[in-house]
């Protein structure tokens, strides 16, 4: 609206004529530790040390060997997002009153160059020993050491001041483990650009007045971005990773504006108001995410955990290996329609060719609801929670495994299988207590553990407080004109981003 509305729904035009106005801006949030409780816990930050066994009170939220730290390792982590856009935004708006009296177009293009940092932080309490050690019911269980092929025990690969920010990106292997593919948190700036959304009105205006006018319309975005590339699942590396418009979605609404003249005097001083409503669906569409693990009736960081990786053929079973629970939680997943709301009241003083306006904006946007298309890293192999057990293994000191009954990152239960080596290790007991990440998964809700309410989007609830000021060259020819604009979001909650911007715009009238 701003700069442009005075230009548009003209009651005394018979003609065709329409203005373009190109909008040139940052905007950036504030607040930021705020965010950090809606990716990690109330307060904002996350515990890593030791483990809980046998259901006691958990001592920390993650695990520290689970993420390749030293078992006897104890610190903390934060994040304070920071999220920042350039936005070039192309604007059309068309009057067809020569063909039919009151219908109108207009025509979006926004190119968004979009820059997201998690900010991770991180504090050692304890760096811990130099090599991997474990225990259950708090006894030394020196008969499953944890050794390397060489016979000797195994170094933690994350030591100093540094290891708790190097294991959250997770770009080392240890012991059986491999590295982190999806989930890293870091603080490094990551960007992404691409349309966001190119969204087209056509509208007609039913009531034409001399001091105002009403009108409707129906609004169509196009999804220009997101669209995930053909048999890849290579997004959601990191925490906050950049996106730019929705997931590649069609967007369908309806739009009802009005504007009235409120006071004038002598032509050259007038007051506007403005007023726009509109709701749109949006259609399903599918993108990537990282799901969550349910173990123990919780998701919370279950994504970081070690599992134990086993083939079975017949009753015969063989350990093949660690595996991070996050590199098999990537998954293609589709968000069903959606519905979102808002409202738009502005208004306007014109004093000849000088401008201003202020305004306000509520935005609304319903919870989300996934159904998974397919998991990117399906296999037929079984997995269990490795817990504290050896994150090295030689033939004949497998150790067992744990239930995700009755254990996830930070508590463990009863050890399932605890021989030193598979006698009595049947597979129908692995099978009974093991987690798959199977290619025959449900199209709906997952298999097994694998859980989609944590990559869903909550609720979305903002209020927005804008202004402008501009001058518009009305006695020369094209009738340009050029403003500053700003505004300030404040987003509910942790789930919605508290932003400020500025904005050039300017344009010309034909």
């Amino acid at each position: 609206m701003e700069l442009t509305a005075e230009n548009r729904h003209q009651f005394d035009r018979e003609e065709f004529y329409g203005d373009f106005a190109i909008t040139l801006g940052w905007q950036q949030n504030f607040s930021n530790y705020r965010l950090s409780s809606y990716f990690l816990t109330k307060n904002g930050s996350v515990s890593i040390g030791g483990n809980a066994a046998n259901g006691a009170a958990a001592i920390s939220d993650i695990r520290a060997s689970d993420l390749g730290l030293s078992t006897t390792f104890s610190g903390s982590a934060w994040l304070c997002p920071k999220y920042q856009d350039f936005i070039a935004d192309f604007d059309l708006y068309l009057a067809w009153d020569e063909f039919i009296q009151g219908l109108w177009t207009e025509l979006r293009i926004p190119f968004v160059h979009s820059r997201w940092n998690a900010g991770l932080g991180t504090s050692v309490s304890a760096a811990g020993g130099d090599y991997y050690g474990f225990e259950i019911d708090g006894s030394s269980e020196e008969q499953f050491a944890v050794i390397d092929a060489a016979g000797g025990p195994t170094p933690v690969v994350y030591t100093g001041n540094c290891a708790l920010s190097s294991a959250l990106l997770g770009n080392s292997a240890f012991g059986d483990a491999p590295r982190l593919a999806a989930g890293k948190m870091v603080n490094c700036t990551k960007t992404a650009n691409g349309l966001g959304g190119i969204r087209l009105e056509i509208g007609y205006d039913f009531l034409r007045r001399e001091r105002g006018s009403m009108g409707l319309a129906l609004d169509v975005q196009f999804p220009a971005a997101n669209k995930p590339a053909k048999n890849n699942c290579g997004c959601d590396l990191y925490t906050f990773d950049p996106k730019v418009g929705s997931q590649h979605a069609w967007k369908v609404g309806g739009v009802l504006r009005a504007q009235y003249m409120l006071w004038d005097r002598e032509e050259n001083q007038r007051i506007d108001m403005y007023f726009d409503g509109r709701v749109a669906g949006s259609f399903s569409g599918e993108t990537t995410r990282l799901l969550g693990l349910q173990a123990n009736n919780s998701t919370l960081f279950n994504q970081y955990l070690l599992l134990k990786k086993y083939s079975v053929s017949g009753t015969d079973v063989t350990y093949q290996g660690l595996e991070r629970a996050a590199n098999k939680l990537t998954a293609r997943v589709k968000a069903n329609s959606s519905v979102e709301a808002q409202v738009t009241l502005m208004f306007q003083y014109r004093n000849g060719g000088f401008v201003g306006n202020l305004g306000w904006n509520f935005f609304g946007r319903g919870e989300e609801k996934l159904c998974l298309k397919c998991l990117c890293n399906a296999d037929d192999y079984y997995y269990a929670i490795k817990g504290d057990r050896p994150v090295k293994m030689n033939d004949g000191n497998e150790g067992g495994f744990y239930s995700a009954s009755d254990s996830d990152i930070n508590q463990t239960g009863d050890v399932i299988a605890n021989d030193t080596t598979f006698d009595g290790f049947t597979s129908t007991l692995l099978t009974e207590n093991a987690i798959q990440f199977s290619s025959s998964c449900s199209t709906t809700s997952g298999n097994g553990n694998v859980n989609l309410c944590p990559a869903a989007h909550p609720n979305y609830i903002s209020n927005t407080i804008f202004g402008a000021l501009g001058y518009h060259w009305d006695d020369v020819d094209w009738k340009p004109y050029l403003g500053v604009l700003g505004k300030v979001d404040i987003g509910s909650k942790n789930t919605a981003l508290r932003l400020w911007g500025v904005y050039l715009k300017g344009g010309i009238c034909f």
